[in-house]
């Protein structure tokens, strides 16, 4: 019997080879098709939809124009965008600045709102509302037990509070003292208001919201990165202002402002670092105490980074994966997806 030769033995191997090889990066690239390509595309959705919740609060910061009293925005009294927690049910220090968490105020159609009826004698006092203008049968204006409500007046002092109850024309509030005690002739009214905080649980690697006093709810998982970045008017901010001979965090009592305008940034808008919303002046006190930059907030940057669900498809390259997994194949790999949208809340670019 004639058997193979050396050289025909040789090319059957090499044969063998290169289609081994050819059937391998075709099974690499049906496994790509089947599981890599997926999770991209379901990265790209999560992240965009978990944008968008929190672009609709953003976009809609500072809304609110009062039918109680001549306020206008909620925008030109009370800074809506905080780079910490702030709440009724408590929050970070008032001047602390995080890069991955914002607080975003806002007062929608629809919530009560009453002016301040001659004065609270001391911070603790309960709210005296003034009737006129409320719901006709709401004895307490329309605030209910549980709602988040603002309290505020035009030298641009404001609280935050729940409402823990009431009678006529009377709310009650907590926490229980507020950082002033309020008074009509200092035009200083109540608001329902929806208070909401985003942050990154690292921990949990999600994205969570908050609003009111109400626990956190998850809004999108496997999240790995969050980064809020600010930019605010060159110009001095022109509210609130007080009356003549009166002072407040932005002007003195002569009417010379505190802050200076912004110089070289090239525009009307310069980003607003960590150390210019951190170093003062300040305004308010205690738990409702805040940089007077944030005043100066038109726009905000939200950069969003999430993960490949599977670790079996992430990486070990700290470039593309900010948690490794276990994969070593980078065909068979789908890097941390990274999506950045700049808000500008429309209703900090009209007064």
């Amino acid at each position: 019997m004639k058997g193979f030769t050396l050289l025909e033995l040789l090319v059957t191997m090499s044969l063998t080879l290169v289609l081994a090889l050819l059937l391998f990066s075709w099974e690499a690239d049906v496994l790509r098709a089947v599981r890599v390509q997926p999770e991209v595309m379901d990265m790209s959705h999560r992240g965009r939809a978990g944008l968008d919740e929190l672009s609709k609060d953003l976009l809609a910061a500072g809304a609110g124009v009062f039918g109680a009293g001549d306020a206008g925005v909620l925008a030109r009294w009370v800074p809506p965008i905080f780079p910490h927690r702030r709440g009724v049910g408590g929050g970070d220090e008032g001047a602390a600045f995080f890069t991955n968490r914002i607080t975003l105020l806002t007062v929608e159609e629809g919530m009560p709102r009453a002016l301040v009826a001659g004065e609270m004698r001391t911070r603790a006092d309960d709210v005296p509302l003034d009737a006129r203008g409320c719901p006709i049968g709401h004895v307490t204006c329309g605030f209910e037990l549980g709602n988040s409500a603002l309290i505020f007046d035009r030298l641009g002092r404001f609280d935050l509070f729940e409402v823990r109850g009431g009678w006529p024309i009377v709310v009650q509030h907590e926490p229980s003292v507020f950082s002033h005690a309020y008074r009509d002739e200092d035009g200083a009214q109540v608001v329902g208001v929806k208070v909401a905080t985003y942050y990154h649980d690292e921990e949990r690697r999600q994205l969570r919201r908050t609003e009111g006093s109400a626990p956190s709810v998850p809004v999108l998982d496997d999240v790995v990165g969050l980064e809020f970045r600010y930019s605010g008017a060159a110009a001095v901010p022109l509210a609130p202002r007080p009356p003549p001979g009166e002072a407040n965090c932005l002007f003195d009592a002569l009417g010379a402002p505190a802050l200076a305008p912004l110089v070289g940034c090239g525009g009307p808008l310069c980003e607003l670092s960590e150390a210019m919303l951190t170093d003062g002046p300040f305004c308010g006190v205690g738990a409702a105490r805040f940089d007077a930059d944030l005043y100066r907030v038109r726009r905000v940057r939200v950069k969003l980074r999430v993960q490949a669900v599977s670790d079996e498809l992430r990486g070990v390259d700290a470039w593309l994966f900010r948690m490794p997994g276990r994969s070593r194949d980078v065909r068979l790999q789908a890097p941390d997806f990274e999506l950045e949208l700049d808000v500008t809340p429309r209703n900090l670019q009209i007064f």
